[in-house]
């Protein structure tokens, strides 16, 4: 993990994690927290208002994806990575119809006639 980007995410989620509940972090392992450290930029100070909701601390897409990683992982009951993964399979599948209407061969070669 050596882009900016991804460092400055790590970076975000440990300052995140700074202002979590003890009870939710120490159900990260020391592993996983020991990556975050090696990996987070050592320019990079993430300062947020946190009388605001995290939907409305504009992280990055990257610390989004890692905070999502934390909760699915180690934070989700069964119940809830079900519900998570019914989600991410609808995206998919959604993402996956948009590519399919966008580079449909057949629309393609039309376009050219």
């Amino acid at each position: 993990m050596t882009d900016i980007n991804y460092r400055e995410a790590v970076s975000e989620v440990l300052e995140i994690l700074n202002f979590t509940d003890e009870v939710y972090v120490k159900k990260i392992p020391k592993s996983f927290i020991n990556f975050l450290e090696q990996n987070k930029s050592n320019t990079y100070k993430a300062h947020f208002d946190y009388s605001k909701s995290v939907k409305e601390l504009q992280l990055k897409p990257e610390t989004e994806a890692l905070l999502g990683i934390i909760y699915l992982k180690y934070w989700a009951n069964k119940e809830e990575r079900k519900l998570f993964e019914i989600e991410i399979q609808k995206n998919e599948e959604k993402f996956q119809k948009q590519l399919r209407e966008k580079y449909n061969p057949e629309k393609l070669f039309n376009k050219n006639m």
